[in-house]
């Protein structure tokens, strides 16, 4: 393929080799990049998710024989994004200097280990320290992969290996929706219950999943197999030009001429070639970098990280909420009660189940040995359909935030494909406590289009934040907008739990989160207007009414 019509990288007249003839298929490089990187990654996201929100599976049958009331699940669900928030930078700070697939695999594997650990827990003492260590351990997995992205793709091409990553969460339900309602089934074998193989089988992928990031993951583009010296020169050259470019169109002008990139390019690729061990860190930069402080300050100092940052605090305080309750809402729905929960009911239930008396301790109970199993059986089985049902919302939340995702970067333009879908599904959602009080399937259609409103915008949220936060201070900027995020995290789940303790209901909880999604939806559309976007920047055109008048095409650059 001819690079001419995709904006070649200028020759570097000290280097000739750096020219348009030095790659003659971008787009072929870029792809053998993904079929290298993203299928690892997209792994490990699933994994990921699956460890961190098999809780909400497991909640049917656990909160039972722990005597866990809702206030308590939703504070245990929600203290994961305390450990997590506080780790994110420092995270990925030792990223920067170290190799990547030896750190990214040490995460993978110390999480793992913690979600095993869940199936030893009995009290809420436990289950609260072992949320804080699996968000800790947890916390550097996203930014990591973004940060790792940026020097893989330029900032024009990183919107569908952001929703590759993304996709992963949703999918991640899809997956242990019948994964979870299989090992549930498990429950009674070799005397354990059914949630505690869950927290016990599904850590092992996450442990393979380590040993293949450290085996198969390039450390850096300096040491990665699959390219030649060639294109490893002019792919560090291409990048650091798209970011040299998204500075100066956020206002953030480098001091570096294009042709001084280049060199430093090819400097830093011949350097890896020749001496041994080199090229490990992600870090691109030769000689003397900036500081950790001044990588800190830059971020810090940069309002659209904050700004994006308070975005997603907004979003996720819906988008956890609603994650994990999901199956608990489904399940209710099943029963009919979505609106007017029998908390008393359910507290007698699990009361005879656990207190020395039901299957799970054994013991004697004071009603009839076979109705309490026909009950416990009954419960049993809406739970494992509670869980099939739920992918099915996540699984159209995958294919919903791919075409997102495809068309923005197809039109190069981010603020309204991540509003409109927010603002929309929230809007929808909010109908969903006369939805069920009218129809189980309206009531599930509601829910379904909230769980696709929350994915949607993920991808050019993260692609937009890129843009905006272009050059060495990303490895800090993305940590912090998502450490700033996930407290929405720990917020929504805990304020659902408590809202349905108090309320006997999801109705209010549904309302406050269909809010959320609104709000933040609205707070990306009024963006340029509140921080004076600079104008090229995702489709942003000043002086045109709102400055939505008119997309501009992605950059012609490979």
């Amino acid at each position: 393929m001819n690079l001419t019509h995709l904006g070649p990288v200028p020759r570097d007249e000290d280097d000739p080799e750096l020219d348009t003839d030095s790659v003659k298929d971008a787009t072929g490089l870029f792809r053998r990049i993904s079929w290298r990187v993203l299928p690892l990654f997209f792994c490990m996201v699933v994994f990921c998710y699956i460890d961190r929100t098999n809780l909400a599976f497991a909640a049917i049958q656990l909160t039972e024989d722990l005597e866990f009331t809702p206030e308590v699940f939703g504070l245990g669900s929600g203290l994961f994004f305390l450990g997590y928030a506080g780790l994110q930078i420092p995270s990925n700070l030792i990223l920067k200097h170290t190799r990547a697939n030896v750190w990214l695999a040490c995460i993978a594997a110390a999480w793992a280990f913690t979600c095993a650990g869940f199936a030893a827990m009995r009290k809420k003492w436990h289950f609260y320290a072992l949320r804080l260590l699996l968000g800790a351990t947890e916390a550097g997995a996203f930014p990591g992969m973004w940060y790792y992205f940026t020097k893989f793709y330029p900032g024009d091409r990183l919107t569908m290996p952001y929703a590759v990553v993304e996709s992963g969460i949703s999918l991640s339900h899809v997956v242990a929706a019948p994964l979870a309602a299989g090992l549930l089934s498990l429950n009674g074998a070799r005397g354990m219950r059914g949630w505690q193989w869950l927290f016990l089988l599904e850590a092992c992928p996450s442990l393979l999943t380590a040993i293949f990031m450290l085996l198969f993951l390039p450390a850096s583009v300096e040491t990665a197999k699959f390219l030649t010296e060639r294109e490893k020169r002019w792919l560090t050259a291409r990048i650091a030009q798209g970011q040299q470019q998204q500075q100066v169109a956020a206002g953030m002008s480098s001091s570096a001429s294009l042709p001084m990139l280049l060199k430093s390019a090819s400097a830093s690729s011949s350097t890896s070639s020749n001496v041994h061990g080199s090229g490990g860190g992600l870090s691109s930069s030769h000689g003397p970098g900036p500081s950790t402080w001044e990588l800190v300050a830059a971020a810090a100092s940069n309002p659209y990280a904050w700004y994006l940052g308070a975005v997603k605090f907004v979003r996720d305080i819906a988008g956890f909420g609603i994650i994990f309750w999901t199956p608990t809402i489904v399940q209710a729905i099943l029963k009919g009660n979505a609106i007017s929960l029998d908390l008393d009911a359910a507290h007698h239930h699990h009361a005879v189940g656990v207190h020395g008396q039901g299957p799970y301790h054994g013991g004697n109970s004071t009603s009839s040995p076979v109705a309490g199993e026909a009950r416990v059986a009954s419960h049993d089985e809406t739970g494992v359909h509670a869980v099939l049902l739920t992918a099915i919302p996540f699984a159209l939340a995958a294919g919903f935030s791919f075409i997102v995702a495809h068309h923005s970067q197809r039109e190069g333009e981010k603020l309204l494909h991540i509003s409109v879908p927010y603002v929309v599904a929230g809007i929808v959602y909010s109908f969903f406590p006369w939805a069920v009080a009218h129809s189980a399937l309206l009531g599930f259609t509601c829910l379904t289009v909230g769980v696709m409103g929350v994915y949607s915008g993920s991808a050019a949220n993260l692609a937009l934040l890129q843009e905006l936060s272009a050059g060495p201070s990303f490895v800090v900027a993305a940590p912090l907008y998502n450490s700033l995020g996930n407290i929405g995290g720990f917020v929504g789940p805990y304020m659902v739990g408590a809202l349905v303790q108090q309320f006997r209901s999801f109705a209010l909880p549904s309302v406050i989160m269909a809010g959320c999604l609104i709000v933040a939806g609205l707070m990306v559309f009024a963006m340029p207007m509140l921080l004076k976007l600079p104008g090229g920047v995702s489709g942003w055109t000043p002086g045109s009414g709102l400055g939505y008048g008119a997309f501009s095409k992605r950059a012609a650059m490979p």
